[in-house]
């Protein structure tokens, strides 16, 4: 009886000294937090200016005759 007591006095102990759930939030907040400030992202790139071309001239279509 005395060891069962003895054991879950220890259970209970190492329990009740580890990080309530806050600081487990916490911990895990920053360190994302942290994580997201880290990696790069992407910068976005600037288009140039179109180079002029000449205007392209439209071709009309050909009508089909009849044949004799």
């Amino acid at each position: 009886m005395v060891r069962l007591l003895l054991i879950v006095s220890i259970v209970l102990f190492s329990y009740g000294c580890g990080p309530s759930q806050e600081e487990i939030e916490g911990t895990i907040d920053s360190k994302f937090k942290d994580l997201m400030a880290s990696v790069p992202t992407a910068t976005p790139v600037t288009m140039p200016t179109p180079v002029p071309t000449a205007t392209p001239v439209t071709m009309p279509t050909p009508v089909p005759t009849a044949t004799p």
